[in-house]
């Protein structure tokens, strides 16, 4: 489903140039932040199927280090991408990901909440799962303060995300690839309900 999701990104369609190679290589990258998501956050999804999913990760000093990232499993991408594509996705998602990190973190003051993924089947986008999804994470960060901050590379959904409370504070465009990014923040706010089923360590809002 997150590679449906996905596939039209611009940051995967680079990461993942080869169109009939890119749902497998690209549901393998993908499942992986679904593991971190369990490993050292949340992963909600809506309650009667599995049409989205969110991956929200707690503030941390940790995050993607190399011990988190070992043991969340990044490197068994490669048994599906192999070791000549394994190391370019290595090195380009590192570059890429790695300045527009932080450019977000230069951008947002103080610990924060970080929407690491949201993704919705084709099929179902426009139906409200997005929303409820965001909702969520958003009423969760409300419920104890947190400002929630987020990365994107994909335009069409900037909308979307100010739909919901958040605003642009950073944006920039890799050199070498042409691919933009853009962070958004969001402050909380009091109050908020609305929650879906969640996976992962026990949170003060569950």
């Amino acid at each position: 489903m997150l590679a449906r999701a996905f596939a039209e990104d611009p940051l995967c369609v680079h990461l993942f140039r080869d169109p009939a190679t890119r749902h497998r290589e690209l549901a393998a990258a993908l499942a992986w932040n679904v593991r971190y998501g369990l490993r050292y956050g949340d992963v909600l999804a809506p309650d009667d199927s599995l049409d989205g999913v969110a991956v929200v990760l707690r503030p941390s000093d940790e995050h993607f280090s190399e011990r988190r990232l070992e043991a969340s499993g990044y490197g068994r991408i490669e048994e599906v991408l192999g070791r000549e594509r394994w190391a370019r996705f290595d090195a380009e998602f590192g570059r890429i990901f790695g300045d527009a990190d932080a450019a977000l973190h230069r951008a947002v003051d103080g610990p924060h909440w970080y929407l690491d993924l949201l993704g919705v089947d084709p099929v179902r986008q426009g139906s409200g799962i997005g929303g409820a999804l965001l909702g969520a994470v958003n009423a969760r960060a409300d419920a104890v303060g947190a400002d929630v901050a987020l990365l994107t590379f994909q335009p069409s959904v900037l909308t979307f995300y100010r739909r919901y409370g958040y605003r642009i504070v950073c944006e920039g465009v890799d050199a070498s690839s042409g691919v933009w990014y853009w962070g958004c923040l969001r402050t909380p706010r009091a109050g908020g309900a609305g929650f879906v089923r969640t996976s992962g360590p026990a949170s003060p809002a569950r």
